[in-house]
């Protein structure tokens, strides 16, 4: 998967935001639905797995993470331009935290990352021009 990040074949990273109740998650593992809580560490993985160990940069970052699924969707790319609708992730790339340590904004508590400690986070995010996210607080 890296690789194909890195060649172009990947042309889009995403979260799937399904959150689930504990008790659908806890029984046989061919009944529970699919998925883990990915929302609030997937910006940060990608921070510290590919950019700072150089297999990508910022500008492809961008590309994967926010141009290229608004693209595929067909919903207009957003843009920094006098006029337009503040769609807009401001992160922190130095910020330094262990996923779940503080618990969890999903509904869902499950995460794949539990533990793990990551560079770069989120701190203010505008979605249609409202602000969803305040010094890393949810709004």
């Amino acid at each position: 998967l890296i690789a194909g990040v890195a060649d172009g074949t990947v042309d889009a990273i995403a979260t799937d935001h399904a959150p689930h109740a504990a008790w659908e998650k806890s029984r046989e593992f061919e009944l529970a639905p699919f998925g883990t809580t990915g929302i609030e560490c997937a910006l940060s993985l990608v921070l510290t797995k590919l950019v700072a160990t150089g297999t990508i940069d910022y500008g492809r970052m961008v590309e994967l993470m926010s141009v290229a699924p608004r693209r595929i969707l067909g919903v207009e790319v957003a843009s920094i331009a006098p006029g337009s609708v503040a769609d807009i992730t401001v992160f922190d790339p130095a910020a330094t935290w262990t996923v779940g340590a503080d618990g969890y904004e999903s509904k869902a508590d499950n995460c794949a990352f539990e533990g793990m400690e990551l560079t770069g986070r989120a701190t203010d995010v505008f979605v249609g021009g409202v602000r969803t996210l305040a010094d890393g607080v949810v709004c």
